[in-house]
């Protein structure tokens, strides 16, 4: 009976040491993300100084370096983590924000190969709605074709103008704020107003924009 009790007692303290090391395990994870969040977002706030500034061409070539170096690090060390166990459970808003992030600035393989995991968090209240929503249209939008939620713009020159931003071409623009609001975004043209304020330059909706319509490097 005293060796059933002792070998109960020590599969006790081996389970709550496994939970013990799990848990610190997923801290240390926790807090990597959370400093992959901040690297993603301190290089985006000077990337929209430096690209939307007089600085010359070469400075802005050796901050895209910068930039890239940067995306790379953090995708090396989020994907090996989403291959090896898929998207860890438990972890806090900022860790999962991190996670969305580092996919939605990716290349468009890597944005396709895990735009299902964005869409099952989405829809398990782990992302907002609008992670999802975001993604597909950059996917949309990076395969050449229409947006459903409105969510991307590209920079484009108008003569006089200058250099503004359109909304990338929509779907449906009948429906659009209603599918918005379905994914917890506001109204398109909130969303124009809140473009142009954060960039700078003016934001446009043009709702007769085709795809065959823009303009990629002056072309």
């Amino acid at each position: 009976m005293k060796i059933v009790l002792i070998l109960l007692l020590f599969i006790v303290m081996c389970n709550n040491l496994q939970a013990q090391i799990d848990d610190s395990d997923k801290l240390l994870l926790d807090k990597k993300l959370q400093n992959v969040l901040n690297s993603d977002q301190q290089i985006r706030k000077e990337a929209i100084a430096i690209f939307h500034s007089a600085v010359d061409i070469e400075k802005k070539i050796e901050f895209q370096h910068r930039l890239d170096s940067v995306d790379q690090a953090n995708q090396q060390f989020v994907f090996a983590v989403l291959d090896s166990q898929g998207w860890p459970s438990g972890l806090s808003a900022v860790a999962n924000q991190a996670i969305f992030l580092v996919i939605d600035h990716a290349k468009l393989e890597d944005q396709k190969k895990y735009l299902p995991l964005v869409k099952e968090q989405s829809s398990n209240g782990i992302l907002d709605k609008s992670a999802y929503a975001t993604l597909y249209d950059r996917v949309q939008m990076h395969s050449g074709k229409k947006q459903i939620y409105g969510t991307q713009t590209i920079l484009q020159n108008r003569g006089q103008e200058g250099d503004v931003l359109l909304i990338w071409p929509i779907q449906d623009s009948e429906k659009i704020d209603s599918l918005r609001q379905s994914v917890n975004l506001p109204p398109l043209n909130d969303y124009v107003k809140v473009v142009s304020s954060m960039y700078g330059k003016k934001c446009y909706w043009d709702k007769s924009l085709e795809v065959k319509d823009i303009r990629f490097n002056g072309k």
